[in-house]
């Protein structure tokens, strides 16, 4: 300011004076610290642009082509794998039926015994859901029906039916099958 002439205002402290020229100095700084803000925005927003999103769609491309590759090339392959699996699957409740075969000859021995002379065993049998069949022929169906309790009473039988009675036609022998499941948990 200029100190010639007429001023009604006081003249300003070296203090006052000192504290705006920091204040104007810290403006200054203040401007150029938002225009490096923005430049440094900008860098970022142009660096995304062309970097990151030329490497994402380098990668979506390679990523389509591979799935392309899948698709085409190998279809016959998962389509036979697949095929496995499916299979696979639907054997998986067999399988878990699946017991040792000795393991109905057991059933039998303690079911029927070998010295009654009124009851035979006439077949074995493995059904393809797991169950097992033992064909019996007695003397009447007395037996038949007392032989389906003592089978019933065995701890290991389970969801036993009787799938038919006959009577042989020739003789007086009565033929029944007996159809069950074996617990593995008991065995």
């Amino acid at each position: 300011m200029n100190s010639s002439g007429f001023n009604l205002l006081p003249k300003k402290s070296e203090e006052l004076r000192l504290k705006e020229q920091r204040r104007d100095s810290y403006s200054v700084y203040y401007t150029f610290l938002v225009f490096f803000g923005v430049v440094l925005w900008l860098g970022l927003v142009i660096f995304n642009t062309f970097v990151v999103d030329r490497s994402t769609n380098d990668w979506k491309e390679i990523n389509k082509e591979k799935t392309n590759k899948i698709n085409n090339e190998y279809a016959q392959t998962r389509r036979i794998h697949g095929e496995l699996v499916v299979k696979t699957k639907s054997v998986a409740p067999l399988l878990k039926n699946d017991i040792d075969p000795e393991t109905v000859f057991l059933v039998a021995e303690q079911a029927f015994s070998i010295n009654e002379g009124d009851v035979s065993i006439v077949g074995y049998g493995r059904n393809e859901d797991g169950s097992f069949t033992i064909s019996i022929a007695a003397t009447n169906h007395i037996v038949v029906a007392e032989k389906a309790r003592s089978l019933r009473n065995l701890n290991m039988v389970k969801d036993l039916s009787v799938d038919k009675v006959t009577q042989a036609p020739l003789g007086n022998q009565f033929v029944a099958d007996f159809n069950f499941l074996v617990d593995k948990s008991l065995l």
